[in-house]
């Protein structure tokens, strides 16, 4: 009998334990392949993936709502050139609270294409996100002034952008992003409104 309480004991104590767990930083890790992972800290050294963990639980559970259960407010995937491939764009930070966004093409299954999309300076990866962004036409937040002709896109930076394939929208949380599109040979990006 006394053997059979202990098991229920340690049972108990094994449940209540995992019910007690902060938030896992695995779901932004798990949502990356774990062969583009093992390249990340050569690509970017210093450097981490953001964690659910820098995040709020009200923007993680925002974010859950919005996106089917997924807590990782700082990897989105879709693919970006028409391939077939899942690709992913993810922030990543240092121990200055320095965050960039970067992505990772699949190139056709057989490595990874990885460049760095956008330096956030430092603003906390805590306050930032990254998500899918559909197709379509889209025109840069600061080309729709009365003036255009005194706009210049910043370097990559283009007016409008007649997407083909789905892209990815990285900002402030609450705030207005930059979208980020592959048109088959390069990186193109744009400011959209929130």
């Amino acid at each position: 009998m006394i053997r059979n309480w202990s098991a229920l004991l340690l049972l108990l104590l094994a449940s209540a334990s995992a019910f007690a767990q902060t938030p896992s930083d695995e779901p932004c890790k798990a949502f990356l392949p774990a062969s583009l992972r093992q390249v990340l800290p050569k690509k970017f050294p210093g450097y981490r993936l953001a964690r659910v963990s820098d995040y709020s639980k009200d923007d993680i559970d925002q974010h859950k709502k919005n996106f089917k259960g997924n807590a990782c407010l700082g990897a989105a995937s879709v693919d970006v050139d028409g391939d077939g491939f899942a690709d992913f764009a993810f922030l990543l930070t240092d121990e200055k609270d320095h965050t960039m966004l970067a992505a990772a093409r699949n190139a056709s299954g057989k490595f990874w294409q990885i460049s760095k999309l956008y330096e956030f300076r430092k603003e906390v990866v805590g306050g930032l996100y990254v998500d899918p962004l559909k197709s379509g036409s889209y025109q840069d937040l600061f080309d729709m002034d009365p003036a255009p002709a005194d706009y210049t896109p910043e370097l990559g930076g283009v007016r409008r952008y007649k997407a083909q394939h789905s892209g990815f929208i990285a900002g402030g949380i609450e705030s207005s992003g930059v979208a980020f599109f592959f048109t088959g040979k390069r990186w193109v990006h744009l400011w959209l409104s929130d």
